[in-house]
């Protein structure tokens, strides 16, 4: 069997996604798979669009965490002073970031209406304590998913002048 690109080369490797037969040079490895290049440079495509994707959402979530923390701290501080509503919706301003990604994760195990609302009681008591700790865990999240784009970009850059230079 000769390689898809070099037809004078016989193949040592078949692509695990398409099927394409390919010699030791054209012979790459994505998740422990032995892949031809066009098949790695439409994996590296999908990855960066991926996590291009998930840093934007990571950095957006910590932001609007943010500003709901502020909000929270700056009604309760102020309009709190007058009255006990505005404390609590301070309260629950800065535990709303929690709310969210409890329900986000959607967790089922409370069928109930009461079970419902007692945990989003609980999770926005959680989130006035832990939405700082969100914060920065998406911040970091976000920077990490920045660096894996990175890699991914440079990886698809070098596949794709390989394949041009095939041509």
């Amino acid at each position: 069997m000769e390689c898809i690109n070099h037809k004078d080369r016989d193949a040592v490797a078949v692509c695990t996604i398409c099927g394409a037969p390919v010699c030791a040079e054209c012979a790459c490895t994505l998740n422990d798979a032995k892949v031809c290049p066009n098949c790695l440079q439409t994996a590296c495509i999908q990855n960066v669009k991926n996590l291009d994707v998930d840093s934007t959402i990571q950095f957006g979530y910590s932001l609007l965490a943010t500003l709901f923390y502020i909000a929270g701290i700056i009604v309760m501080s102020v309009l709190g002073k007058n009255s006990t509503g505005y404390y609590f919706l301070g309260l629950l301003l800065m535990g709303l970031p929690n709310l969210i990604s409890f329900f986000n994760r959607r967790v089922g195990f409370m069928a109930t209406i009461r079970g419902w609302i007692f945990m989003g009681i609980i999770q926005v008591l959680l989130g006035i304590i832990f939405t700082p700790i969100i914060v920065v865990r998406s911040l970091i999240y976000g920077i990490r998913f920045g660096k894996q784009k990175k890699y991914w970009e440079n990886l698809l850059n070098q596949v794709t002048n390989y394949i041009n230079s095939l041509h």
